[in-house]
């Protein structure tokens, strides 16, 4: 049996994604095209019982740059829940509900970021600042 670790590092190297956490997506606008198999084996890693938070950003941010955008924010809200409400997946769902023209969630969540996770407090600000999509 593999480990999640070295599934999720398999995949990382077939989605092009870096060794370092990904705290925002803009370094990973050249994903156009993300390979099945890549996040197939991701999506494995999740599902091992040793979750790794970078398997999750991956994910998010490989959806994101395949244009699935509620997928990446249902990952998003998946990770949150694994990890304990852990303020990292912040500026992710701010970023995401913005791209998906959720415009007044975000701005509730960039406070709530603000308030209760203030060494996240930037990156949500500027989260935040992502031009608003189409939708709601």
């Amino acid at each position: 049996m593999t480990s999640a670790v070295g599934v999720a590092g398999e995949a990382r190297r077939e989605l092009g994604v870096g060794g370092e956490p990904v705290q925002d997506a803009g370094r990973h606008r050249g994903i156009r095209e993300v390979r099945k198999d890549a996040v197939e084996a991701l999506r494995r890693a999740v599902t091992s019982s040793e979750p790794v938070p970078n398997v999750y950003e991956d994910l998010i941010v490989a959806h994101e740059g395949a244009g699935n955008l509620p997928s990446a924010l249902e990952w998003t809200d998946q990770a949150s829940k694994t990890f304990g409400g852990a303020p990292r997946w912040m500026p992710h769902r701010i970023r995401l509900l913005r791209k998906t023209g959720r415009v007044a969630e975000a701005s509730t969540a960039t406070i709530d970021c603000s308030l209760n996770a203030t060494d996240w407090k930037r990156l949500c600000q500027e989260a935040n600042a992502t031009p608003a999509g189409r939708g709601r």
